[in-house]
């Protein structure tokens, strides 16, 4: 006997969509967050490694707990899309603090910092919405094929989306960064330029100072100069 259907294509595609918004934030942060705290920030790899390794055991935790919580949910608008509404927002202010480490502050500040904005991303409310974009589901039909169909497409858009995240957020980096860059180049240049000064000034304290001691004497001027250049 066939299975009763209870949706449109429309709708299961409507559902793999939204995988666009969660994997904007997991493939900011699985792919970007390392280079930034190490790169920008300068923190230390191996320690950072060690946190969010730590902030994976209570990711484990808080998934069996927020599953709980969504099985006693009783709202108007469901069990799973207050979860999902609420916590997006808390995912899109955490997200550019996550990003946003203070640079005046100790470095031991700054893990801290790092630690408590990853944990409050990755083990409250991603985990949060996730479960209860997964749980969608399991909630909105009852036919096994649909919720098969459901989870491929949902896929598709979550590979996309990493895709066309990490390309564009190399891109930006490229041609942003490529501006500083420059402007590095151009300070690094005036800083060269202004030691090349110094240098002269230099060399013409002492080929003063060597006319000077010589009174006049070109030839024995023009020896010691030369020392002095190379020795400059």
């Amino acid at each position: 006997m066939e299975e009763k259907k209870y949706l449109k294509w429309y709708n299961k595609v409507g559902y793999g969509s939204g995988d666009l918004a969660a994997n904007c934030i997991y493939g900011l942060v699985t792919s970007f967050v390392m280079i930034y705290l190490t790169d920008t920030v300068g923190l230390n790899s191996g320690v950072i490694g060690v946190l969010i390794a730590v902030a994976r055991v209570f990711d484990g935790i808080s998934d069996v707990i927020f599953g709980n919580l969504m099985d006693k949910t009783h709202t108007k608008m469901g069990k799973a899309r207050p979860w999902m509404l609420w916590t997006q927002i808390g995912n899109c202010i955490c997200l550019v603090l996550l990003f946003s480490v203070p640079m005046g502050i100790g470095q031991t500040a700054q893990y801290a910092y790092f630690f408590i904005v990853y944990v409050l991303l990755n083990v409250i409310f991603y985990t949060a919405n996730n479960i209860a974009y997964a749980s969608l589901t399991s909630l909105i039909t009852k036919n096994t094929n649909e919720r098969v169909q459901m989870g491929s497409i949902r896929f598709m858009f979550s590979l996309g989306t990493n895709v066309v995240v990490s390309s564009v957020t190399v891109g930006l980096t490229t041609t942003l960064g490529g501006r500083m860059e420059k402007r590095g180049n151009y300070l690094r240049y005036h800083r060269f330029d202004r030691k090349h000064d110094l240098r002269i000034l230099r060399k013409g304290a002492v080929s003063g100072g060597t006319f000077r001691r010589n009174n006049g004497n070109y030839g024995r001027e023009g020896s010691l100069c030369g020392v002095s250049e190379a020795a400059v």
